[in-house]
């Protein structure tokens, strides 16, 4: 907007300067650059954590990128539970990708150090041209973007690399295209997204349904499906919206047919009745606090953790559109902006049926979290801009603090502890790590060291049982992965030896990895995946009985079967760990 009348400069020396200034804030190009080039130095401040040593890795990829050094080496991980189980419930496109990368000669564990760059760059992208279709003013644009970027750089949403962070260019690709008219552009982002995040395939047919049933006149009406010829172009009411719902049907077919080995998924009553889905957990979902439970939970929860501060000013775009006599700029809003409650609708509707359903459409929170991140970074973006050219036309200080507040939504993750936050793990173990890869590539270790969740990643080797892989999702796994468990700490601590030799020959474990401190009682208070297990509540359950009966065999004063071998059977040692040799400890 221009706004070159003195009367609204408040004293500035000059209207030609007005319209300067005018100019450059409404300049597309400048905030286009601008966008891009925060993308850029987040994603690069990300990458820098992620080349900072040799043994670091992204704290997902030690579940969902490690099995795929298969792609380098074949035979590596054989007969691998954990490996098989990562690997069947990879999303196909996922895959794929990340196949191609290892043709080209580019290692699983690289690319995904990689890959959050240019992810980060596409998703500006596509949110600056969906800002801009919604409300073509370019400084909006950016803000949008600029929120959504420091908001997904706050986790590791986008850093992991995994299925989810190919949510946010491709659900954002598809409302582009949707909204443009593009139909073959949206058809393939729908089955790109069913190929990556399935998920987020419910919540696109989700608002094409309602964008079918919606109506100008009121809610819920079907509107006239009728094919105009105009101009040479086959135009489209309803048939767009009909196209799309029956490609997301097509893509989604196959899950529903799909049968697992690892099934079946675990239902409401039997996840009540595992330590693991509640407070402390590894999977934590239950817990007694209403207000966490339906709000702030990372799985059971509809808002997500760690959005930018700024994110809350699109909860005043109603409230601004309302009053659009004190804000002329929202006569720029675009009839498109309708979208924005289409997918709040729907997003909230799915996150209702998965609670309903749990857990067969898996987390509740997936269906909300990515797409609210969307909706009110849009929001927001939308809203800063018209409440900013509202101040900038009233006086000289309101331009001045419409500057302000541009300057410091920019610097704001200055005074964010730990801004980006991509959860990059370091291995510290580096000899350890040697000693393993040394090793035969179909070896099998035993560990319930918090050291042994690195040992698959770092060293590709086959590790028993591991926390980071406790996934209780899917029964035919995890029930097999949790009597292992128990068979491990069982051996671990019995003073007899005959639990140990058995799980050995049962599994045919080659190494068993020690803490120097796993055998005191403070240990099991220092083991996270120890003290998951201590939970009062479940003390009929299996594991929480075997490490309670652990637990008093130290404090009773006797001595594990395992502690009294460890100086003969040990073939590597430092200040923290012990390796033992399983063909000794058998014996």
């Amino acid at each position: 907007m221009i706004f070159g009348q003195e009367s609204g400069l408040g004293g500035l020396a000059h209207p030609k300067i007005a319209m300067e200034i005018n100019k450059f804030w409404d300049k597309q190009r400048f905030w286009w650059w601008l966008s891009l080039t925060m993308a850029v130095v987040y994603g690069l401040l990300a990458l820098r954590m992620a080349f900072d040593g040799e043994y670091v890795v992204q704290d997902d990829a030690r579940q969902h990128v490690f099995w795929m050094e298969r792609f380098l080496v074949p035979g590596l991980f054989p007969g691998d539970l954990i490996a098989d189980y990562f690997q069947s419930v990879a999303p196909l496109g996922y895959v794929k990708l990340y196949q191609l990368g290892a043709i080209l000669g580019i290692s699983p564990l690289l690319l995904n150090k990689l890959l959050p760059l240019p992810l980060g760059i596409l998703t500006t992208i596509l949110t600056f041209r969906l800002s801009m279709r919604l409300f073509p003013v370019p400084m909006a644009g950016f803000m949008a973007s600029l929120i959504l970027n420091q908001s997904l750089w706050m986790k590791d949403d986008l850093a992991s690399a995994t299925p989810r962070a190919f949510v946010y260019p491709l659900f954002l690709a598809f409302l582009l295209f949707l909204l443009e008219g593009s139909l073959l552009p949206c058809l393939g982002t729908i089955i790109l997204t069913g190929l990556f995040y399935p998920q987020s395939v419910l919540v696109e047919a989700g608002i094409l349904t309602l964008r079918l049933l919606w109506s100008e006149t009121g809610f819920l009406r079907l509107r006239k499906r009728q094919l105009v010829l105009e101009t040479g172009l086959l135009k489209r009411n309803g048939m767009f919206e009909l196209a799309g719902l029956v490609t997301a049907l097509g893509v989604m077919l196959p899950y529903v047919w799909q049968t697992s080995d690892f099934g079946p998924t675990i239902s409401l009553a039997a996840a009540k009745e595992l330590p693991e889905f509640w407070s402390g957990g590894r999977s934590e979902f239950f817990t007694d606090r209403l207000d966490e439970f339906w709000l702030s939970s990372r799985r059971s929860g509809c808002l997500p953790n760690r959005m930018a501060v700024a994110c809350w000013f699109g909860l005043l775009l109603p409230l601004v559109q309302r009053y659009s006599q004190t804000f002329p700029l929202t006569k720029k809003i675009s009839h498109d902006i309708i979208i924005l409650p289409q997918i709040t609708i729907t997003a909230f509707t799915l996150f209702f049926a998965a609670h309903i359903l749990l857990f067969t459409l898996h987390l509740p929170s997936r269906y909300t979290t990515h797409t609210l991140q969307i909706v009110l970074g849009l929001a927001a973006g939308i809203c800063i801009a018209i409440i900013t050219d509202k101040l900038r036309q009233q006086s000289r200080q309101g331009l001045i603090i419409s500057g302000i507040i541009v300057t410091a939504l920019i610097l704001y993750p200055l005074t964010v502890s730990k801004f980006p936050r991509p959860y990059y793990k370091t291995g510290k173990e580096i000899e350890l790590y040697q000693f393993f890869q040394q090793q035969p590539k179909d070896i099998l270790i035993a560990s319930i060291a918090e050291e042994g969740h690195f040992l698959p990643t770092f060293t590709q080797r086959s590790i028993l049982v591991g926390r980071e892989y406790a996934i209780p999702y899917h029964l035919g796994y995890y029930r097999e992965f949790r009597d292992r468990t128990a068979a491990v700490i069982q051996a671990q601590y019995s003073p007899d030896s005959a639990p140990m030799r058995e799980l050995i020959a049962k599994y045919g474990i080659d190494f068993w990895l020690l803490d120097r401190a796993a055998f005191t009682p403070s240990y099991f208070e220092e083991n996270e995946w120890l003290e998951e297990y201590q939970a009062k509540k479940f003390p009929q359950d299996e594991v929480v009985m075997t490490v309670k009966n652990s637990l008093a065999t130290l404090q009773r004063g006797e001595t594990p079967a395992l502690s009294q071998l460890a100086a003969v059977c040990m073939v590597w040692e430092n200040d923290k760990f012990v390796v033992l040799a399983g063909e000794c400890l058998g014996k």
